[in-house]
């Protein structure tokens, strides 16, 4: 996984920009509402999804925008967002999306 270790460069999980991003490392108890929220200012959200997650205290989503500007302005704004929860401190990891966007 390419933000395991800092400083570690793991070229094949980097994709080209577009409209979905991936987000993962989302605390429980976050809601899809407040994500919407949270990225508001970067543009439309036409689709959002939480993923199957092997962990319960860490969700995966994917999100999709109008846009691909609006996307990148996403992942700049918000990337490695902190949350505070009961178990510690979580960031907010988000790259564009592998599979491409949400099926409608």
């Amino acid at each position: 996984h390419r933000f395991r270790k800092p400083n570690q460069k793991v070229r094949e999980n980097v994709y080209s920009p577009s409209p979905c991003l991936h987000l993962s490392n989302i605390p429980a108890e976050i809601t899809e509402t407040e994500l919407r929220t949270m990225f508001k200012d970067c543009g439309s959200i036409v689709n959002f999804r939480f993923l199957a997650s092997e962990r319960p205290d860490k969700q995966m989503a994917l999100m999709e925008f109008t846009s691909t500007s609006s996307a990148i302005c996403g992942l700049v704004q918000l990337h490695n967002k902190e949350f505070v929860t009961e178990g510690g401190r979580q960031y907010l990891r988000i790259s564009f999306s592998k599979a491409g966007c949400i099926q409608k």
